[in-house]
């Protein structure tokens, strides 16, 4: 009896219009799909280049009849063992007897009428050769069927496969690092040095298209570096295709993310690939709920942090720079037109969005979907989406015009104050017009550092996307030797002791009576900016971030 088959389907093999041979899988209900093209099959290979390199391994994770195999098989030196691993047993049949059957390599088959036992075998013969590495090449649609077929199969052989790790214990674990442009990656490369005196694997991402370049290209990554975790944020490095998360999972090795944004939208294309064995942070406590409930094995909480070394304490240029400013982005104009090219925006949404993020500023922390329910009930607007993707990104739009709002409210109250803002201008001129002055973006690091120390009072205003965390502000003026006055939000208390390392406001009066105080008063400034600075450098460094996500991540 076969360990995986089922009748649900059957391939069928068939003379395409070239002559050669092509497959196609009809269902019980008589749907067909077609494995490959009904008119030149044979065309497949041009869209499976060799990879740039052969482990010891090569995996084929579906096989169809083999047209794409071409130059793969080619390129692959007779050293090279083969493992052939196919549902369909007759379109296996065909690629063993003719794509493969004239190689000098070792051959290894398994379909879905393998036995346990015969798994078995293939399993002994790849750990009796010891220290591999495996190139996998995917047919996609082959691959496509029964899942738990190849993820079964897939992770027994991945497990054998693995070299052997060193026997001595490590303090730290061993990190590939996802790493690209985005935000954060080259503050945890240097903080991961720092603390384990080792720097993390890198894979470039950026480098590399999705498909057969970009997993063959992470496989190998996976495999020279052997870590014990692979980390990323936002999910960035991820493929849409489940690649990277399947093999992750199949080799034992947990993916860790850390969430520095909405998870709702950036977990669109990947939800269906999140498994137990992944682990999720976030700077934002409440999206730990909707972390579990997408899949993650666990999900804890990590706020943000600031790197001395990006944020050095400079000597301020004080003869131009203004007693109030505002450094970073309006949330309004280009901004918010981006988000709305993302979903089916109408029109007849504008009243709709206008409430809810109405309601959601009146009550932080609300869930923004039951606020749109709302919203869309008062306005009589039209039927709101029933499809995820267009909900989420409304939910993300709703979240974002309530954060331009409320940024809009607070550097408008400064106006008479001669707040000026920094970054952005142009989206700035379209939210507060020209009351306020507006300067252009500022050089992440020393520039900004430099900028931090030089305004008397840094006003901060977080987005809504953050009901109860901080953002990088709270952190970043005070290591720079600056003061920043920023709104309330429930983490300051457990980061910063109110008071003495911190000032926050609520309401916009608050903010109008605390920035005149504060902007009267440079000692006070001075002694707030000095002992939010030192606990900054004692314990808010994305050194200590990394120790922590280590702990968390054991």
């Amino acid at each position: 009896m076969s360990y995986f088959i089922s009748m649900t389907q059957t391939a069928e093999i068939f003379t395409a219009r070239s002559g050669q041979p092509s497959a196609r899988i009809r269902d019980e209900d008589g749907a067909v799909r077609h494995v490959h093209s009904t008119v030149r099959p044979e065309d497949e290979a041009r869209y499976f280049p060799p990879p740039e390199r052969y482990g010891n391994i090569l995996l084929l994770e579906g096989t169809g009849l083999g047209h794409h195999l071409a130059s793969i098989l080619k390129s692959a030196g007779p050293e090279v063992t083969i493992v052939a691993v196919e549902y369909f047993t007759e379109l296996l049949g065909h690629c063993a007897s003719h794509a493969l059957a004239v190689l000098p390599n070792t051959v290894l088959t398994l379909s879905g009428a393998s036995t346990d036992e015969e798994i078995a075998a293939v399993e002994k013969r790849l750990a009796a050769a010891g220290g591999t590495t495996v190139t996998t090449v995917r047919h996609p649609v082959t691959a496509s069927y029964h899942r738990d077929f190849y993820d079964r199969v897939l992770s027994r052989i991945s497990a054998a496969c693995l070299r052997p790790r060193t026997p001595e214990a490590r303090r730290f674990p061993k990190i590939l690092l996802l790493h690209g442009g985005f935000f954060l990656q080259n503050e945890i490369r240097d903080a991961v040095a720092a603390v384990t005196a080792e720097p993390p694997a890198l894979f470039p991402y950026e480098r590399f298209a999705a498909g057969a370049a970009y997993e063959q290209a992470v496989r190998s990554a996976i495999d020279d570096a052997r870590p014990d975790l692979v980390l990323s944020v936002n999910m960035k490095g991820f493929d849409g295709d489940g690649a990277l998360a399947g093999m992750c999972g199949r080799s034992g090795i947990p993916a860790v993310v850390w969430f520095v944004d909405d998870p709702h939208p950036i977990l669109l294309p990947h939800r269906q690939f999140i498994s137990a064995s992944m682990k999720a942070l976030t700077w934002e406590r409440a999206y730990i709920p909707y972390l579990k409930e997408c899949g993650f094995g666990s999900a804890q909480w990590l706020p943000l942090a600031a790197d001395p070394a990006l944020f050095p304490a400079v000597r301020p240029d004080t003869t131009e720079a203004p007693a109030v400013g505002f450094v970073g982005m309006s949330m309004a104009g280009r901004f918010l037109a981006d988000i709305r090219r993302r979903f089916l925006w109408d029109d007849a949404l504008a009243p709709l969005v206008e409430r809810a993020s109405d309601l959601l500023l009146r009550q932080p922390g609300a869930d923004p979907a039951e606020l749109i329910r709302s919203a869309a009930a008062e306005t009589r607007s039209r039927p709101l989406f029933t499809d995820e993707h267009n909900a989420v990104w409304l939910r993300s739009y709703v979240i974002h015009y309530a954060s331009m709002k409320r940024r809009r409210e607070a550097v408008s109250a400064l106006a008479r104050l001669g707040v000026e803002t920094y970054g952005d201008p142009d989206g700035w001129r379209e939210s507060v017009g020209a009351a306020v002055k507006t300067h252009p973006d500022v050089g992440y690091g020393a520039p900004l550092a430099r900028l931090y120390g030089s305004i008397a009072v840094n006003l901060n205003v977080t987005s809504c996307q953050m009901p109860s965390a901080v953002n990088q502000r709270v952190f970043d003026v005070p290591l720079s030797g600056g003061f920043v006055l920023t709104d309330r939000q429930a983490d300051m208390n457990e980061l910063f002791e109110p008071g003495t390392e911190c000032a926050t406001w609520g309401t916009i009066d608050e903010l109008k009576a605390m920035t005149v105080e504060y902007a009267a008063n440079p000692r006070q400034r001075a002694r707030i900016a000095e002992a939010a600075g030192r606990r900054v450098r004692h314990e808010h460094t994305y050194e200590r971030r990394m120790e922590r996500l280590f702990a968390l991540t054991r």
